[in-house]
């Protein structure tokens, strides 16, 4: 039995780059949706159950709802104990900042998603 070399796996240049070299491919679409993130934001405290979410996580307790929420809820939760500590944020202001890190979330999911790709 004779063997047969494998095939070489050529990489793509895309592939071999790395994130920071490509910069100008991940750069404009993600300040795009930063730009449109802020442009279009909510003045309110957005969604049905944003209520309920601040107050859980204000709170530090878990939502009855599936899919991540219990870990939603417990990063805001650590995220607004920061802001309270270092800043003093009261829990009434605490949908802001909630808020606030969603959108600065948005050009970081944009670049996730092209290094995925």
């Amino acid at each position: 039995m004779t063997g047969v070399p494998a095939p070489a796996i050529v990489r793509s240049p895309s592939a071999r780059q790395s994130l920071l070299a490509a910069w100008r491919w991940w750069l404009p679409p993600s300040l795009i949706a930063l730009t449109m993130a802020l442009v279009f934001v909510d003045p309110f405290a957005g969604d049905w159950d944003a209520l309920d979410y601040t107050v859980l996580a204000v709170q530090g307790r878990p939502s009855s709802m599936i899919l991540g929420r219990t870990l939603f809820n417990f990063a805001n939760h650590t995220l607004w104990r920061i802001a309270h500590a270092l800043f003093a944020l009261p829990p009434e202001k605490a949908y802001l900042l909630f808020k606030y890190a969603v959108v600065v979330q948005s050009p970081l999911a944009v670049i996730a998603w092209w290094w995925l790709a």
